[in-house]
Protein backbone atom coordinates (compact mmCIF):
# COMPACT_ATOMS: atom_id res chain seq x y z
CA UNK A 1 0.00 0.00 0.00
CA UNK A 2 0.96 3.06 -0.86
CA UNK A 3 -0.47 7.11 -1.19
CA UNK A 4 1.45 8.20 -4.03
CA UNK A 5 4.95 9.30 -4.29
CA UNK A 6 3.99 12.61 -2.28
CA UNK A 7 0.87 12.31 -0.01
CA UNK A 8 -1.52 14.64 -0.64
CA UNK A 9 -5.30 15.51 -0.42
CA UNK A 10 -6.00 14.36 -3.48
CA UNK A 11 -4.21 11.19 -2.96
CA UNK A 12 -6.21 10.35 0.14
CA UNK A 13 -9.09 11.21 -1.50
CA UNK A 14 -8.79 8.66 -3.44
CA UNK A 15 -7.64 6.40 -0.91
CA UNK A 16 -10.51 6.79 1.55
CA UNK A 17 -13.58 7.75 -1.30
CA UNK A 18 -15.92 8.66 1.08
CA UNK A 19 -15.94 12.01 2.34
CA UNK A 20 -17.43 15.43 1.12
CA UNK A 21 -14.09 18.07 0.77
CA UNK A 22 -16.10 21.32 2.07
CA UNK A 23 -13.03 23.65 1.24
CA UNK A 24 -9.06 23.75 2.04
CA UNK A 25 -9.01 27.15 3.46
CA UNK A 26 -7.32 29.13 6.21
CA UNK A 27 -9.33 28.75 9.88
CA UNK A 28 -7.31 31.16 11.34
CA UNK A 29 -3.95 30.18 13.33
CA UNK A 30 -0.40 29.36 11.27
CA UNK A 31 -1.67 26.79 9.10
CA UNK A 32 -4.51 25.75 6.36
CA UNK A 33 -6.26 23.00 7.73
CA UNK A 34 -8.74 20.72 6.20
CA UNK A 35 -12.56 21.75 6.57
CA UNK A 36 -13.83 18.03 6.78
CA UNK A 37 -17.35 17.18 6.28
CA UNK A 38 -18.04 13.39 6.81
CA UNK A 39 -21.34 11.37 4.88
CA UNK A 40 -21.76 9.38 7.70
CA UNK A 41 -22.82 9.48 11.24
CA UNK A 42 -19.70 8.47 12.84
CA UNK A 43 -20.50 7.36 16.50
CA UNK A 44 -20.13 9.98 18.77
CA UNK A 45 -21.88 8.24 21.74
CA UNK A 46 -22.32 9.84 25.26
CA UNK A 47 -20.82 6.51 26.73
CA UNK A 48 -18.23 5.59 24.16
CA UNK A 49 -16.11 2.59 24.52
CA UNK A 50 -13.11 4.06 23.03
CA UNK A 51 -11.87 7.35 23.56
CA UNK A 52 -9.19 8.18 21.15
CA UNK A 53 -6.22 10.90 22.43
CA UNK A 54 -4.41 13.14 19.72
CA UNK A 55 -2.05 15.22 21.54
CA UNK A 56 -1.42 18.93 19.61
CA UNK A 57 1.07 20.42 18.81
CA UNK A 58 1.77 22.33 15.10
CA UNK A 59 0.11 19.53 13.67
CA UNK A 60 -3.84 20.83 12.92
CA UNK A 61 -3.16 19.92 9.01
CA UNK A 62 -1.92 16.62 10.16
CA UNK A 63 -4.62 15.95 12.62
CA UNK A 64 -7.54 16.90 9.51
CA UNK A 65 -6.12 14.33 7.81
CA UNK A 66 -6.07 11.39 10.46
CA UNK A 67 -9.61 12.05 11.32
CA UNK A 68 -10.43 12.45 7.30
CA UNK A 69 -8.91 8.27 7.24
CA UNK A 70 -10.44 7.56 10.68
CA UNK A 71 -13.83 8.73 9.69
CA UNK A 72 -13.62 6.48 6.74
CA UNK A 73 -12.71 3.22 8.25
CA UNK A 74 -14.00 3.06 11.33
CA UNK A 75 -17.67 3.42 10.87
CA UNK A 76 -20.43 1.53 12.93
CA UNK A 77 -17.80 -0.97 13.89
CA UNK A 78 -17.77 0.43 17.71
CA UNK A 79 -18.33 3.63 19.47
CA UNK A 80 -15.56 6.12 20.30
CA UNK A 81 -15.24 9.84 21.38
CA UNK A 82 -12.12 12.00 20.44
CA UNK A 83 -10.35 14.08 22.65
CA UNK A 84 -7.82 16.31 21.23
CA UNK A 85 -5.29 18.15 24.05
CA UNK A 86 -3.53 21.14 22.48
CA UNK A 87 0.15 21.89 23.87
CA UNK A 88 0.38 24.81 21.12
CA UNK A 89 -1.76 28.18 21.67
CA UNK A 90 -1.05 29.52 18.25
CA UNK A 91 -3.10 26.70 16.79
CA UNK A 92 -6.04 27.25 18.95
CA UNK A 93 -8.55 29.05 16.24
CA UNK A 94 -7.47 26.10 13.68
CA UNK A 95 -8.20 23.69 15.68
CA UNK A 96 -11.53 24.98 17.57
CA UNK A 97 -12.59 25.38 13.59
CA UNK A 98 -11.57 21.53 13.11
CA UNK A 99 -13.43 20.63 16.14
CA UNK A 100 -17.08 22.18 14.59
CA UNK A 101 -16.27 19.96 11.93
CA UNK A 102 -15.53 16.69 13.01
CA UNK A 103 -17.15 16.51 16.78
CA UNK A 104 -14.47 16.32 19.29
CA UNK A 105 -13.30 17.79 22.47
CA UNK A 106 -10.57 19.63 22.70
CA UNK A 107 -8.63 20.43 25.85
CA UNK A 108 -5.91 23.14 26.32
CA UNK A 109 -3.65 23.10 29.26
CA UNK A 110 -1.79 26.31 30.51
CA UNK A 111 1.36 25.35 28.91
CA UNK A 112 3.20 22.72 26.84
CA UNK A 113 4.47 20.12 29.62
CA UNK A 114 4.83 17.40 26.66
CA UNK A 115 3.61 14.42 24.92
CA UNK A 116 3.20 12.44 28.06
CA UNK A 117 1.77 15.29 30.45
CA UNK A 118 -0.45 16.24 27.59
CA UNK A 119 -2.30 12.06 27.12
CA UNK A 120 -2.39 12.37 30.71
CA UNK A 121 -4.84 15.27 30.46
CA UNK A 122 -6.96 13.33 28.18
CA UNK A 123 -7.03 10.27 29.80
CA UNK A 124 -8.40 12.02 33.33
CA UNK A 125 -11.08 13.44 30.73
CA UNK A 126 -12.05 10.51 28.87
CA UNK A 127 -15.11 8.43 29.32
CA UNK A 128 -14.42 5.16 27.63
CA UNK A 129 -13.05 2.14 29.19
CA UNK A 130 -10.98 1.98 26.65
CA UNK A 131 -8.11 4.55 26.00
CA UNK A 132 -6.27 4.87 22.22
CA UNK A 133 -3.27 7.29 22.13
CA UNK A 134 -2.69 8.32 18.67
CA UNK A 135 -0.10 11.04 17.03
CA UNK A 136 -1.76 13.20 14.59
CA UNK A 137 0.09 11.78 11.99
CA UNK A 138 -1.42 8.65 11.42
CA UNK A 139 -3.89 7.46 8.68
CA UNK A 140 -6.14 5.05 8.98
CA UNK A 141 -6.13 2.23 6.07
CA UNK A 142 -8.30 -0.26 7.71
CA UNK A 143 -10.63 -0.83 10.75
CA UNK A 144 -9.41 -2.35 13.82
CA UNK A 145 -11.22 -0.47 16.17
CA UNK A 146 -13.30 -3.83 17.04
CA UNK A 147 -10.36 -5.79 17.18
CA UNK A 148 -9.09 -3.33 19.75
CA UNK A 149 -12.63 -3.96 21.81
CA UNK A 150 -12.28 -7.43 22.07
CA UNK A 151 -8.41 -8.25 22.71
CA UNK A 152 -9.13 -5.70 25.83
CA UNK A 153 -12.07 -7.32 27.21
CA UNK A 154 -10.41 -10.63 26.97
CA UNK A 155 -7.53 -9.16 28.94
CA UNK A 156 -8.10 -5.73 30.80
CA UNK A 157 -4.20 -5.74 31.25
CA UNK A 158 -3.26 -6.15 27.94
CA UNK A 159 -1.81 -3.35 26.28
CA UNK A 160 -1.91 -3.52 22.28
CA UNK A 161 -1.16 -1.67 18.84
CA UNK A 162 -1.78 -1.87 15.36
CA UNK A 163 1.65 -2.63 12.95
CA UNK A 164 2.87 0.75 12.37
CA UNK A 165 3.97 1.08 8.24
CA UNK A 166 5.34 3.61 6.35
CA UNK A 167 3.60 5.46 3.38
CA UNK A 168 5.64 2.86 1.13
CA UNK A 169 3.31 0.23 3.17
CA UNK A 170 6.67 -0.83 4.74
CA UNK A 171 7.14 -1.71 8.64
CA UNK A 172 8.19 1.29 10.15
CA UNK A 173 11.87 0.54 12.12
CA UNK A 174 12.20 0.81 15.65
CA UNK A 175 8.41 1.22 16.58
CA UNK A 176 8.96 -1.36 18.53
CA UNK A 177 11.45 -4.10 20.68
CA UNK A 178 13.69 -5.54 23.69
CA UNK A 179 13.98 -2.61 26.36
CA UNK A 180 16.98 -0.14 24.70
CA UNK A 181 20.37 -0.38 25.98
CA UNK A 182 23.71 0.51 24.73
CA UNK A 183 24.19 -2.47 22.77
CA UNK A 184 20.92 -1.90 21.06
CA UNK A 185 22.12 1.72 20.40
CA UNK A 186 25.02 0.23 18.60
CA UNK A 187 22.64 -2.27 16.50
CA UNK A 188 20.46 0.57 15.54
CA UNK A 189 23.13 3.20 14.42
CA UNK A 190 24.64 -0.16 12.28
CA UNK A 191 21.21 -0.69 10.27
CA UNK A 192 20.44 -3.70 12.09
CA UNK A 193 16.81 -4.48 12.88
CA UNK A 194 15.32 -5.68 16.19
CA UNK A 195 15.41 -9.35 16.36
CA UNK A 196 14.51 -9.91 19.57
CA UNK A 197 12.08 -12.49 21.26
CA UNK A 198 11.34 -10.48 24.06
CA UNK A 199 8.60 -7.95 23.05
CA UNK A 200 9.38 -4.73 25.76
CA UNK A 201 7.65 -1.64 24.31
CA UNK A 202 5.38 -0.89 21.37
CA UNK A 203 5.55 3.43 20.68
CA UNK A 204 2.99 5.61 21.55
CA UNK A 205 2.24 6.84 18.27
CA UNK A 206 -0.77 4.08 18.72
CA UNK A 207 -0.69 2.53 21.80
CA UNK A 208 -4.20 1.00 23.14
CA UNK A 209 -5.13 -0.10 26.78
CA UNK A 210 -8.00 0.18 29.26
CA UNK A 211 -8.47 2.98 31.15
CA UNK A 212 -8.02 1.39 34.16
CA UNK A 213 -5.15 -0.19 33.45
CA UNK A 214 -3.41 3.29 32.34
CA UNK A 215 -4.30 4.98 35.77
CA UNK A 216 -3.57 2.11 38.06
CA UNK A 217 0.04 2.66 36.19
CA UNK A 218 -0.18 6.75 37.18
CA UNK A 219 -0.43 7.40 33.45
CA UNK A 220 2.66 8.32 31.33
CA UNK A 221 6.19 9.48 33.77
CA UNK A 222 5.44 13.37 32.76
CA UNK A 223 9.46 13.72 33.13
CA UNK A 224 9.87 13.00 29.79
CA UNK A 225 8.64 15.78 27.62
CA UNK A 226 8.83 13.39 24.30
CA UNK A 227 10.30 10.09 23.99
CA UNK A 228 10.92 7.16 26.02
CA UNK A 229 7.39 7.81 28.04
CA UNK A 230 6.09 4.90 25.94
CA UNK A 231 9.11 2.50 26.65
CA UNK A 232 9.16 3.61 30.35
CA UNK A 233 5.55 2.81 30.57
CA UNK A 234 5.12 -0.59 28.39
CA UNK A 235 7.96 -1.46 31.40
CA UNK A 236 6.16 -0.88 34.13
CA UNK A 237 3.24 -2.30 32.55
CA UNK A 238 5.35 -5.42 32.32
CA UNK A 239 6.60 -5.17 35.59
CA UNK A 240 2.70 -5.17 37.07
CA UNK A 241 2.06 -8.42 34.79
CA UNK A 242 0.73 -6.94 31.01
CA UNK A 243 0.83 -8.74 28.18
CA UNK A 244 2.06 -6.31 24.94
CA UNK A 245 0.33 -7.57 21.71
CA UNK A 246 1.76 -6.08 18.14
CA UNK A 247 -1.98 -6.42 15.91
CA UNK A 248 -1.61 -7.40 12.41
CA UNK A 249 -3.79 -4.45 11.10
CA UNK A 250 -1.85 -2.07 9.73
CA UNK A 251 -1.72 2.07 10.68
CA UNK A 252 0.39 4.45 8.65
CA UNK A 253 2.80 6.61 10.56
CA UNK A 254 4.21 9.59 8.56
CA UNK A 255 6.33 10.75 11.57
CA UNK A 256 8.23 14.03 12.17
CA UNK A 257 5.77 16.41 11.69
CA UNK A 258 5.74 18.90 13.88
CA UNK A 259 9.25 20.18 14.68
CA UNK A 260 10.89 23.26 13.85
CA UNK A 261 14.25 21.25 13.09
CA UNK A 262 16.18 18.14 13.53
CA UNK A 263 18.36 20.21 16.32
CA UNK A 264 15.05 20.75 18.06
CA UNK A 265 14.34 17.06 17.73
CA UNK A 266 17.13 15.37 18.24
CA UNK A 267 17.36 17.69 21.81
CA UNK A 268 14.42 16.42 23.27
CA UNK A 269 15.22 12.95 22.13
CA UNK A 270 18.90 12.62 24.14
CA UNK A 271 17.30 14.27 27.21
CA UNK A 272 14.38 11.86 26.98
CA UNK A 273 17.12 9.21 26.48
CA UNK A 274 19.23 9.82 29.42
CA UNK A 275 16.27 9.77 31.84
CA UNK A 276 15.15 6.51 30.29
CA UNK A 277 19.09 5.17 31.24
CA UNK A 278 19.39 7.17 34.66
CA UNK A 279 15.84 4.93 35.70
CA UNK A 280 16.71 1.33 33.70
CA UNK A 281 20.53 0.70 32.84
CA UNK A 282 23.54 0.47 34.87
CA UNK A 283 25.16 3.41 36.20
CA UNK A 284 28.48 2.44 33.82
CA UNK A 285 25.84 2.09 30.58
CA UNK A 286 24.35 6.10 31.73
CA UNK A 287 27.79 7.47 31.89
CA UNK A 288 29.12 6.02 28.28
CA UNK A 289 25.73 7.32 27.17
CA UNK A 290 26.30 11.07 28.93
CA UNK A 291 29.89 10.98 27.07
CA UNK A 292 28.62 10.45 23.68
CA UNK A 293 26.15 13.06 24.28
CA UNK A 294 28.95 15.51 25.01
CA UNK A 295 30.94 14.96 21.90
CA UNK A 296 27.78 14.94 19.33
CA UNK A 297 26.15 17.93 21.01
CA UNK A 298 28.42 20.19 19.22
CA UNK A 299 27.45 18.70 16.04
CA UNK A 300 23.58 18.61 16.35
Amino acid sequence: MRLGGKESIWGLMLQYGKLKIASISSLGGRDPVLSVVPTINFPMTVLPTISLIFVNYRSVWELALALESLFAHEKEAVSYEIIVVNNDHEEEKSLQALAKQCAFRVLTPPQNDGFGAGVNLGVAEARGAIVGILNPDVRFVESFLRVVQELLERDPALLCAPTLVTLRGEEEANSFGSAPSLRRIVEIHSGRRWRGKELDWMSGAALFLTRERFLSLQGFDAGYFLYFEDVDLCLRAKEMGSKLKRMSARLVHVGGKSFLSRRHQKGHYYDSQRRYFQTYRPKWETFVLHLVHRIIAPFL
